[in-house]
């Protein structure tokens, strides 16, 4: 579930310009009358899958090279996506560079890169605190997945090259029961809010190993908003409420509060404190699922 394949795509090399890079990226088939969109979960496989026309698809590439006196870190966002038979072929264009000792990477998606990077050791990353879920699965442009490091001696002009993404973000998945709205209300946001615990925000990342090495450097937030203000009429009885966050754990005695936004400008609130053995660990590219009972709770 937590990696994706990519490969180099080099079938009309005649036509590639210096420096351009052309990757196919594995995805899946495209699922009759799905949403367009770019990672989501199945929960019929239970496995993470690519989808959609193409036309929202984007990574982040990027190159560094190690021979250069200075530090030098060369980025371009892919562009001329096209999904065929379930692969998506994307295009990015850098400056020739004759070293021979460069690294290829890339962060996906290309909206959660942070520029102004020197080193793949250290590379900024967002990940947004309000998202946009869809009915069955979290918002994908909430996602954060980092390629692991591809050493090379020259740039990749002709020979195919791969890469391996790895989920850097957690995924959540809250089940809001019995929740008292009034026949005209729907539900307009759900937010969920762990006092203490970096949920969002910017952070830092080591592309080598694929691990955050510093959580919420900059803009931290302890809340994730589910914003559903365009998702349509929610059956208010037990609905889902995906979001990601970064990595983090609650045990005994942590709290967590889930607030739940109707059209009518209400607020049903509801915290819980866990007890005993109760806990939520959010685990890179694992699902953790829970459920909040709203039984009894006033508007």
């Amino acid at each position: 579930m937590a990696f994706t394949g990519c490969s180099k795509d080099s079938t009309n090399p005649e036509i590639e310009k210096p420096g351009t890079v052309t990757m196919t990226v594995i995805a899946s088939d495209k699922i009759e009358n799905a949403p367009l969109t770019r990672t989501h979960y199945d929960e019929i496989t239970q496995k993470i899958q690519w989808d959609g026309d193409g036309s929202t698809e984007f990574i982040q590439f990027l190159e560094q090279d190690n021979a250069a006196a200075t530090p030098a870190l060369q980025a371009a966002e892919s562009t001329n996506c096209t999904l065929t038979a379930g692969k998506a072929s994307f295009t990015v264009t850098l400056k020739e560079n004759p070293s021979t000792d460069l690294t290829y990477a890339a962060v996906y998606p290309a909206g959660n890169y942070v520029t102004d990077n020197q080193s793949l050791s250290k590379v900024k990353v967002n990940l947004p605190a309000t998202q946009t879920p869809l009915a069955t699965s979290f918002d994908p442009n909430a996602d954060l997945m980092v390629a692991r490091a591809v050493q090379m001696t020259s740039q990749p002009k002709t020979e195919p090259i791969s890469l391996s993404f790895g989920r850097v973000a957690a995924l959540g998945k809250i089940t809001i029961t019995n929740l008292g709205l009034a026949a005209d209300e729907t539900v307009k946001s759900v937010s969920f809010t762990a006092a203490g615990k970096v949920l969002a925000g910017r952070s830092y990342v080591d592309i080598a190993t694929g691990r955050i090495i510093e959580i919420g450097y900059f803009s931290p937030s302890d809340r994730i908003i589910m914003d559903f203000s365009a998702a349509g009429t929610i059956a208010p009885a037990s609905f889902p409420a995906w979001f990601t966050c970064y990595p983090c754990s609650l045990a005994a005695n942590d709290s967590f509060t889930l607030v739940v936004t109707s059209s009518a400008n209400k607020t049903y609130t509801k915290q819980v404190t866990l007890s005993g053995a109760q806990k939520l660990v959010f685990t890179p590219g694992d699902i953790t699922t829970f459920s909040v009972n709203m039984a009894g709770i006033a508007g």
